[in-house]
């Protein structure tokens, strides 16, 4: 029964994201961190494993966003791990696309205790934010790589049995090079609906994510998880005249539903399948990440 009522759940769910346009998890990074992400992907007590996988998802101006990875991890006993993830991204609409790497994250997680685990990250940039169009004009954010921002990630875990509480922080200490400015183009031209973000103030962001996890049988676990995150503050930018403008409506709340099945392939391996939609969107993003329905779909190995 209890497998009967995860799919017409998951069915729900999936039929809603038809009619949802608001804003996805945070692609600045760390709401997929292991240690941040709140459903585990590697059912293996090995010292080593890898993960390969993709992100696909929809974007505003009718952009389409594919993002590969590839992540591994190591184990040095039962309490503390290090994992490195490669991320890269191809954005495409009618008018425009563009892709490239976009960021390496190094990430440390100590369990504490079993019941409590400490994740420390970095975000270091694999392109500067500041990609030309083909006559030297910026591309927006929405069509960077990366936001080319060096971020520090901190987050908690707290274990209950089935549930997970986690709690991160994410702030960036360098910001991007972009320059974007929409006002320089015609009013009819695509780049003109985009938020200007010339050497944008990003501000961080604080996660709170709970998770219940189901064990549907041998082989398959099911996750559901309620995400929040809080942007701390209204970016700014600098427009045309260099007077620092302030972003009204950049700040708030963004919560986001996410779901996760897990499939145990073999004792070494296993698919991770995730969707995720929102239900509470900030008014504005311009970092260029928001996100109307994202899936994720990646194979881990451990040896």
């Amino acid at each position: 029964m209890l497998k009967n009522i995860s799919l017409l759940t998951l069915t729900c769910i999936l039929l809603s994201f038809s009619n949802s346009y608001g804003q996805g998890c945070s692609d600045a990074g760390f709401c997929t961190l292991n240690g941040i992400q709140g459903a585990d992907e590697n059912h293996s007590i090995a010292k080593n494993s890898f993960s390969i996988g993709t992100a696909y998802g929809f974007a505003d101006h009718g952009i389409s966003v594919n993002a590969p990875f590839f992540s591994y991890n190591r184990s040095l006993g039962e309490k503390l791990s290090f994992n490195t993830r490669i991320t890269s991204i191809s954005q495409k609409s009618d008018s425009l696309k563009n892709s490239g790497l976009s960021d390496l994250f190094i990430t440390t997680n100590y369990q504490a205790s079993s019941k409590i685990g400490v994740t420390a990250a970095i975000k270091l940039p694999l392109s500067d934010g500041n990609e030309l169009l083909s006559n030297d004009r910026s591309l927006p954010l929405n069509f960077q790589p990366s936001l080319g921002t060096t971020d520090l990630i901190a987050g908690i875990a707290v274990s209950l049995k089935n549930i997970q509480l986690n709690f991160a922080i994410q702030q960036p200490i360098t910001q991007t090079k972009n320059t974007f400015l929409s006002d320089v183009f015609d009013s009819t031209y695509y780049m003109s609906d985009f938020q200007s973000t010339n050497l944008l103030d990003r501000k961080g962001d604080v996660l709170i994510r709970g998770t219940y996890k189901w064990q549907i049988n041998e082989k398959i676990d099911f996750s559901s998880s309620l995400l929040s995150i809080y942007h701390l503050g209204k970016d700014s930018f600098i427009d045309e005249n260099n007077v620092k403008q302030t972003i009204e409506g950049s700040d708030g709340l963004t919560i986001n539903l996410n779901l996760f099945f897990d499939y145990k392939l073999s004792d070494s391996s296993n698919l991770h399948i995730s969707f995720s939609s929102p239900l509470i969107v900030r008014e504005i993003r311009p970092d260029g990440l928001t996100r109307s329905f994202i899936s994720v779909l990646s194979y881990t190995y451990s040896f």
